[in-house]
């Protein structure tokens, strides 16, 4: 995917070693990254560096809202909680933006969207195999049970076991 990043949007991907970067008001970045998103905010006169990572399978959703003549937009994430009203530059997993961020800002959302979604999937693939080994396992044990190599009270421990009771 190509990404209309701007040249200093460009040269912080490469820094972070970023598919993509937004960089906000105050120098205010979201960056992202194959498995993962930094939002950050670089050490400024009377601010200290601080950054925060998301990984996509725990956010729930992408906020968006282009600039408006006179209000910022905005780009957020939703990791529990929903997303939040009244969006300023401390908002935890968000960056603002002016005007000439709209178009980058809609790409990223896009983006993140499609890696939530392929997380999700993985997820559930990884939930199905999980499910079907342990049902596996399950049928293994009754096996020995029914053979006698195994008593039914060493079964149930494993059932127990195996089913996290």
């Amino acid at each position: 995917m190509e990404f209309s990043m701007n040249s200093k949007e460009s040269a912080k991907a490469n820094d972070l070693g970023a598919i993509v970067v937004l960089i906000g008001k105050i120098g205010q970045y979201m960056a992202c990254f194959e498995k993962n998103i930094k939002v950050g905010l670089p050490k400024q006169m009377f601010i200290k560096e601080s950054s925060q990572d998301f990984s996509y399978k725990n956010i729930r959703a992408v906020g968006r809202q282009d600039a408006g003549m006179i209000s910022p937009g905005w780009l957020t994430l939703d990791s529990g909680g929903g997303i939040k009203e009244g969006i300023s530059v401390d908002t935890p997993g968000t960056v603002i933006f002016n005007k000439k961020g709209d178009k980058l800002s809609r790409e990223m959302q896009s983006f993140i969207e499609e890696k939530i979604s392929e997380f999700s999937n993985d997820s559930q693939k990884e939930k199905v195999i999980q499910e079907s080994s342990t049902a596996d396992e399950l049928k293994k044990f009754a096996d020995l049970k029914e053979q006698g190599i195994i008593t039914e009270e060493e079964f149930n421990t494993k059932k127990k076991e195996l089913l996290g009771l």
